[in-house]
C-alpha cells in the first residue's frame, strides 16, 4: 500500500494473469478449500456439460488422495462445429480453468475416433509449461489429469468416495439423459460407479417412495416454462401417514434447503388444482387446509432453472423471486385439475386419501 503522503496512481496497481487472481483468491470460487468446494468446481463443469445434450459423458477417476482423471466424451461432430462458437475443446478448457490453476499438476489430452493422440498442454499451477504436436480437429475423447495443489487444498486433503457418489448422484437426476461413471480403489479392490437417469426427478421421487412403508399415488411428472425459468420434477402423495413427507428443491443445478418462491408456487399450485376439482365436495374455503395437508402427504423433487435468481440472506439457500409465484401456481393447478378430470379413478382415491376427514367433506 502507497503512504498516504503518496500519489496512487496505475503504477500501484498490480497486474495478475487469469490464473494468479484464482490462486490469490481460491474461496471466491470454491467457497472452500475442501470436498464441497471440489464439488462446486466439478458442477460448474458438469453443467456446461449437460447443456450439451443427451449424449454427455463424463467420467472421473480417483488416482491417488488428491489425483483423479476427468474423461469427456465429445459431443458429434456435427454438434462441436457450430458456426461463430469455438471449438467444443476450447470451451471445456476454459470451464476448467478454476481447476487448472489450484491444481500442482493438470494435463489436458485431446485423442481421436482410434484414441490416437492429437495434442497435449501440460500446466503447472495454471501456467502452461509444455505443449505437445497440438494440432486438434474434432476430439472424440477429452482427458483432464491434475493433482490438486497441497498449498491450497492443504496435505490432508483426501477424496471420500461415498460423498462424491451423492454428489454424482444428485447432479445426474438432474440432468435426464447425462452419463457420470465414478471409479476408484478400495483396500485393493477397483469399484465403479454409473449414474444416469433418463427420467431426472421422476426416478429420484420412485426410489424415495420405495423407502417408506407403503406406497404413494398420483405420481405426476411437471415440466414448466415461463419467462426466463424452467420448473422441472415429479410429486406423489404418501398412501400412509406413517410414512414421513419428502420435499427437495434445487434452483440452477444446487439445492436451496429452505426452498422458497419456486415452492411457494408449487404448493399454492397444487392446493388451488386440488380445491377447484373438489370445490363443490369441500364447503368451506379449503386452500390453508389443503395445503397443510399436502406438506404431510407430499413426495416432491423439483428444480428450478432461472436466469436470473435472487435469494433471501447470504447464501443461496432460500430463493426470493416473487415474480415466479402465481405463474407456477396456475400452470401446477391447471395441471393438477386436467389430470383429475381425465382420470376419474384417481379423482377417488386423491379425495379418499389426500383429502379425508377435512371438515364438511361430502
Amino acid at each position: 500500500m502507497p503512504k498516504p503522503t503518496e500519489r496512487y496512481s496505475a503504477e500501484n496497481l498490480a497486474v495478475l494473469n487469469w490464473y494468479e487472481h484464482i490462486r490469490k483468491r481460491p474461496g471466491m470460487y470454491l467457497g472452500a478449500t475442501n470436498q464441497r468446494g471440489f464439488i462446486n468446481v466439478l458442477r460448474e463443469v458438469l453443467a456446461a456439460q449437460a447443456y450439451g445434450g443427451p449424449y454427455a459423458r463424463v467420467g472421473l477417476v480417483l488416482t491417488g488422495p488428491a489425483a483423479a482423471r476427468l474423461a469427456f466424451e465429445a459431443p458429434p461432430t456435427t454438434v462441436q462445429q457450430v458456426p461463430g462458437r469455438a471449438p467444443y475443446w476450447v470451451l471445456l478448457s476454459q470451464n476448467l480453468e478454476v481447476l487448472n490453476a489450484l491444481s500442482e499438476r493438470f494435463y489436458l489430452d485431446l485423442m481421436g475416433p482410434a484414441g490416437q493422440l492429437q495434442g497435449r498442454r501440460h500446466y503447472r499451477k495454471g501456467r502452461e509449461v509444455a505443449a505437445e504436436a497440438f494440432a486438434p480437429s474434432a476430439p472424440s475423447l477429452i482427458h483432464a489429469t491434475f493433482q490438486l495443489d497441497p498449498d491450497i487444498w492443504g496435505e490432508a486433503f483426501c477424496w471420500n468416495p461415498d460423498f462424491l457418489q451423492g454428489e454424482l448422484r444428485t447432479f445426474a437426476y438432474l440432468n435426464p439423459g447425462l452419463r457420470l461413471d465414478l471409479a476408484y480403489r478400495v483396500a485393493e479392490v477397483n469399484c465403479r460407479c454409473l449414474f444416469q437417469y433418463d427420467r431426472g426427478l421422476r426416478d429420484c421421487i420412485e426410489i424415495e417412495i420405495l423407502r417408506g412403508s407403503g406406497g404413494a399415488y398420483c405420481l405426476t411428472e411437471i415440466d414448466l416454462t415461463g419467462e426466463g425459468w424452467q420448473l422441472r420434477g415429479a410429486f406423489a402423495f404418501r398412501e400412509y401417514s406413517v410414512d414421513a413427507a419428502f420435499l427437495q428443491s434445487y434452483v440452477n443445478q444446487e439445492r436451496s434447503p429452505d426452498h422458497g418462491t419456486h415452492v411457494d408456487g408449487f404448493l399454492r399450485g397444487l392446493a388451488r388444482g386440488l380445491s377447484q376439482y373438489f370445490r363443490e365436495q369441500l364447503p368451506i374455503d379449503p386452500d390453508q387446509v389443503l395445503e397443510r395437508r399436502i406438506r404431510e402427504n407430499i413426495v416432491a423433487a423439483l428444480h428450478l432453472q432461472i436466469a436470473h435468481p435472487h435469494y433471501r440472506g447470504a447464501v443461496k439457500h432460500q430463493l426470493a423471486n416473487p415474480e415466479v409465484v402465481e405463474p407456477i401456481a396456475q400452470d401446477v393447478a391447471t395441471a393438477v385439475f386436467e389430470r383429475l378430470g381425465a382420470d376419474p379413478d384417481l379423482a377417488k382415491r386423491v379425495r379418499g386419501g389426500l383429502l379425508q376427514n377435512i371438515a364438511g367433506m361430502t
